[in-house]
């Protein structure tokens, strides 16, 4: 624009030395940088012509060096780390210096009119304004080809930066879609890990749960031994109370004494018709081995005022010289011995295995003669005890199948654990015991209880021994104690005269 109007001004300045003339045609004017002088005819024409640097766009100084390089201005900094904008903005210089010619050219042709006088200049003058123009012109052209020049670097230059930037950018895509596989893959793994969390929390839950039933029924147990122990110490109070019952068993056993001579005497009268009567009938196995039946097993013994005409007893033939009638035996747990009244009165179970040979039966036999008791007993490690009792007998069912066992002695401990203070027999459904916890139900059997006492061999079948939490196994608690269910039991008797 500035180029513009300085050739503009060389027109005007030319034209205004035509209007005004001149008196001093032949004197040297001095020529101001910028100016060009010529005198002609008596007239001088000054042409008012812009400076041009060497490389037409170097950097000048002041408003004029400014005003010269105004297209450059226009021009974006060429630093190589442009952007496409800037390519954009280097062809809307070239189109503003295409359009500053235009203006220039029509300028020109518009002044031509004005610039008739040139006509009248001399050959020689015109030749000099043709020169200078040519000049100017020439520099013109190599300033807008050092532009182009340069925008053809600059395009150059971001054509490969393009060309980078789009490299990299695939290289960005490439590491964005690896990325992303990447990502899916770890929210498959955080799914996985996600069920394997939940299957967790459901087993963690599920097993919380069982603590806590597992929790409620120790609780349960620890309150049902809560019970258990306030009972065992009313129970031992009540032992206490009853110390006097052991002076009164002396007593009973003075009186026995006396009975068992008063029995010698009377049997003593009666040995002779005895001898003399033919026996057709065995009472129990003693009988049976006297007659030289010394085989254990399975035989038929007619008892007295029994139902049936005979009752099939196992006789043991070897402990302890033999003669002995079995009526209670345990071995493997494979019978219920938690049954009724009515049951432990009549008998059950087989006489080879675990059997009850019945309290009737029993009191039938023990009331015609004075028997001896003998209860042997195996634990799990294989070791044998037993008790005996040098006076046993049950009373009838109107008594309640009292029990008397007395003289006692053995391996099972330092005292009996068969209750000494007659006892009456007690079962799930008929309780005859002398504590108020019904023993039977508690400790899962029929037997002599008195105050549930220290034993049971009718008690629930534990395998393995020790056992926690209840009392009613098969016990002895002089031998093993109280927490400690045995193997193997047996009761026999026989009498005591053998």
């Amino acid at each position: 624009m500035w180029s513009c109007l300085w050739l503009a001004g060389t027109v005007l300045s030319v034209a205004a030395a035509l209007d005004r003339g001149s008196e001093r045609p032949d004197d040297p004017l001095p020529s101001p940088q910028g100016y060009h002088r010529l005198r002609h005819a008596g007239c001088t024409y000054t042409f008012l012509l812009p400076e041009l640097d060497s490389d037409c766009g170097g950097a000048g100084s002041g408003e004029d060096a400014e005003a010269r390089h105004g297209v450059q201005r226009d021009a974006p900094p060429l630093d190589g780390d442009a952007s496409l904008q800037r390519l954009q903005l280097l062809e809307t210089a070239v189109g503003n210096v295409t359009r500053w010619l235009h203006k220039l050219e029509t300028r020109v042709q518009e002044n031509a009119g004005k610039a008739g006088f040139l006509h009248n200049l001399s050959v020689e003058e015109a030749g000099d304004v043709g020169s200078m123009l040519f000049a100017y012109s020439h520099e013109q052209n190599q300033w807008i080809a050092n532009i182009e020049m340069q925008l053809v670097n600059q395009t150059s230059k971001l054509e490969m930066k393009v060309l980078e930037n789009a490299l990299s950018m695939n290289k960005l895509e490439r590491q964005v879609l690896m990325q992303k596989q990447a990502i899916e893959h770890l929210h498959e793994k955080n799914s996985v890990l996600e069920g394997r969390l939940t299957a967790m929390q459901d087993s963690h839950e599920m097993k919380l749960q069982m603590i806590v039933q597992e929790k409620r029924q120790l609780q349960k147990v620890v309150e049902d031994q809560a019970v258990v122990v306030s009972q065992v110490e009313r129970h031992l109070e009540e032992a206490e109370r009853n110390s006097s019952l052991l002076q009164q068993q002396q007593q009973e056993m003075m009186h026995t004494l006396q009975s068992v001579l008063n029995m010698l005497t009377h049997a003593a009268v009666n040995q002779q018709s005895a001898n003399d009567e033919v026996k057709t009938e065995f009472q129990d196995c003693a009988d049976l081995h006297h007659l030289g039946k010394t085989n254990s097993g399975i035989y038929s013994v007619s008892v007295r005022n029994m139902s049936e005409p005979f009752v099939k007893v196992y006789c043991d033939m070897e402990t302890d010289g033999g003669g002995w009638t079995v009526f209670q035996r345990r071995k493997d747990g494979s019978l219920d011995f938690h049954r009724t009244w009515k049951e432990y009165k009549l008998g059950f179970g087989d006489p080879v295995g675990e059997h009850w040979l019945g309290n009737e039966v029993v009191h039938q036999l023990t009331s015609h003669k004075s028997y001896v008791l003998r209860v042997g007993l195996r634990d799990w490690e294989g070791h044998e005890a037993f008790s005996l009792y040098n006076s046993f007998a049950v009373e009838s069912e109107a008594h309640n199948f009292r029990l008397h066992a007395r003289g006692y002695s053995g391996t099972a401990g330092k005292f009996s654990s068969l209750g000494m203070g007659n006892p009456e027999f007690s079962t799930r459904d008929v309780d005859n015991d002398a504590c108020a916890c019904k023993c039977s139900q508690m400790s899962s059997g029929g037997w002599w209880f008195d105050a549930c006492g220290p034993s049971n061999l009718n008690g629930a079948y534990y395998g393995g021994g020790q056992y926690r939490g209840r009392i009613n196994g098969v016990k002895w608690h002089y031998w093993r104690g109280v927490n400690y269910s045995l193997r193997e039991t047996v009761m026999m008797i026989r009498p005591k005269d053998f």
